[in-house]
């Protein structure tokens, strides 16, 4: 054999062994990258939210202060129900979100059958931003806290 090819030979193979050595490495950190993501699944489980009570105090520390109980009815009907309230671009309509989603989904006590009810209470703007903070923080996984 020529020494010409037999330097193609040696090339070849160091070549390869590059290869199988970069190969190795990959599927090696192929390997800690799929333990790792398994090892968070487990350990970022938290507790659920779903069915477990919140109460809001609406129009804290005035004349008219009165409180509401919501609960969470879980992140997949949560996130179809906040896709309802969208407009077209894409902000939150006030007003479905209290009728549709607010009265007739999460709140639970007491009970509201319209906005006509708010009428009598004032608090209305309070309500929602309370409301929706506490069902975005929830639709996260975040337990909610009232500021003060």
């Amino acid at each position: 054999m020529s020494e010409e090819i037999q330097n193609q030979n040696v090339n070849n193979n160091q070549s390869n062994e590059d290869k199988a050595s970069q190969m190795a490495t990959e599927s090696k950190n192929l390997q800690d990258m799929m333990a790792l993501i398994d090892k968070q699944e487990k350990s970022s489980e938290i507790a659920s939210l779903t069915g477990k009570p919140t109460f809001l105090t609406i129009n804290k520390g005035k004349k008219n202060e009165y409180t509401i109980e919501v609960i969470f009815p879980g992140v997949a009907k949560a996130s179809s129900l906040r896709d309802d309230a969208r407009t077209a671009l894409g902000a939150i309509d006030q007003t479905y979100f209290m009728k549709n989603v607010a009265i007739k989904e999460l709140i639970v006590r007491p009970k509201i059958y319209s906005l006509d009810w708010f009428d009598k209470r004032g608090g209305y703007d309070d309500a929602y931003n309370k409301i929706f903070d506490w069902f975005r923080s929830s639709i996260n996984g975040e337990a909610y806290t009232e500021e003060d």
